[in-house]
């Protein structure tokens, strides 16, 4: 079994170009990771999430049928979200290009679908996963000042990270919103299901994948800094 390491007291040496599963919380800071590395290195996030939100927010066939599940702070059926995400990933290992996957897996279901199509694709090598350790509190109080971009899909916070211009994105200049579910009642049931059902993926996971753990309750500047070391490692 492979351990976990915490990466802000042990360096970790990366392969070339890896490919990243995120698993955390809700508001603990996957999409400011995400964002850091589509900039310093060009990697391809996917986020199931903001593709549903996309499909909402464009009214599409498919936006209409999960609209209501996603009000109601639910996940949308497994086979459309492999369906989503199987496409995302076949495409960037047909363009080569290193990808994040942002949310997901979030049941054994979506983990065992990532091991078979990771062997089938001969990428298992190159995967690792981060691990984000972070409070519910810290999560609560982050997704209460929460604003995204839809354009670009660059994450910002009204207390830690505000954007330069008020509800403008600083780096396309898009209108910032909130997200669909944004709200208190449906992150604590986010929050539980994350605890008790994606959470322990984790200790599966490792069994297949290097596992780096981040105690991502630190500050924006200090996560940052240390994203840069991380870059210069790769």
């Amino acid at each position: 079994m492979r351990h976990a390491i915490l990466l802000f007291l042990i360096p970790f040496s990366l392969a070339a170009s890896p490919n990243f599963i995120l698993i955390g919380p809700p508001g603990c800071g996957k999409g400011t990771f995400s964002s850091f590395m589509v900039q310093q290195h060009g990697y391809q996030q996917i986020c199931p999430g903001d593709i549903i939100r996309t499909h909402i927010k464009n009214n599409t066939e498919l936006g209409k049928i999960i609209k209501p599940i996603v009000e109601n702070g639910d996940y949308i059926d497994d086979a459309i979200t492999f369906e989503i995400m199987k496409a995302e990933i076949v495409s960037c290992c047909q363009q080569h290009k290193s990808f994040i996957l942002d949310g997901f897996p979030r049941n054994q279901a979506g983990l065992d679908f990532l091991i078979q199509l990771f062997e089938q694709k001969s990428i298992s090598s190159t995967v690792r996963i981060v691990h984000f350790m972070i409070s519910d509190q810290i999560c609560l109080e982050r997704i209460r000042t929460r604003m995204v971009c839809f354009n670009c899909y660059h994450v910002f916070n009204k207390q830690t990270n505000p954007p330069k211009i008020t509800m403008i994105c600083d780096h396309c200049n898009a209108p910032l919103e909130f997200r669909l579910g944004d709200n208190e009642k449906i992150t604590l049931k986010r929050l539980a299901y994350y605890r008790e059902t994606i959470e322990p993926l984790v200790h599966q996971a490792q069994n297949f994948f290097p596992v780096i753990t981040i105690d991502s309750s630190k500050s924006l500047e200090d996560c940052k800094e240390f994203y840069k070391t991380l870059c210069q490692e790769m």
